[in-house]
């Protein structure tokens, strides 16, 4: 006994199925090489595990050839001292400068316009102490002032 069944448009539902069967083998296909995929990643990891490993084999190795702690301790010392001691002389580098620009400063000046109040000239001694400096600089901040004012 044989049965046939009809099957309305076969000629679609024959494309529908073959279709479906490329996009069946489309996916086996993206998941093949997807696995590829994987295990290279895996073969990579191993490698990069095997070489840091190396690596720090190496480390080990140089730490053994480096002297001791106390030598290491000896060292921060003596930097932290030499820097120690630049921080103090820095200041007394800047406050020569500083003496150095308003004594080049003073020579430069022009006689102030007679319409402001005269202002006092720097003093002349060579070692000038901050309220010196102030005071200079206060003056010719006003002197300043005045002449946008005019």
């Amino acid at each position: 006994m044989t049965y046939f069944a009809k099957i309305g448009k076969p000629k679609e539902l024959r494309i529908s199925i073959l279709e479906a069967a490329k996009e069946t083998i489309g996916c086996i296909a993206k998941h093949r090489k997807l696995k590829e995929i994987r295990k290279e990643k895996q073969k990579m990891i191993h490698e990069v595990k095997r070489e840091l490993s190396h690596i720090s084999d190496i480390c080990t190795h140089l730490e053994d050839l480096f002297p001791h702690k106390e030598l290491k301790k000896e060292a921060l010392k003596e930097e932290a001292e030499r820097k120690r001691l630049e921080i103090q002389r820095k200041p007394a580098l800047d406050e020569r400068k500083l003496e150095q620009k308003i004594m080049r400063m003073r020579r430069e000046r022009q006689p102030a316009p007679q319409k402001t109040p005269e202002t006092p000239k720097m003093p002349e001694t060579q070692s000038l102490t901050d309220v010196d400096r102030l005071e200079y600089t206060l003056q010719k901040i006003e002197k300043k002032l005045a002449e946008l004012n005019q």
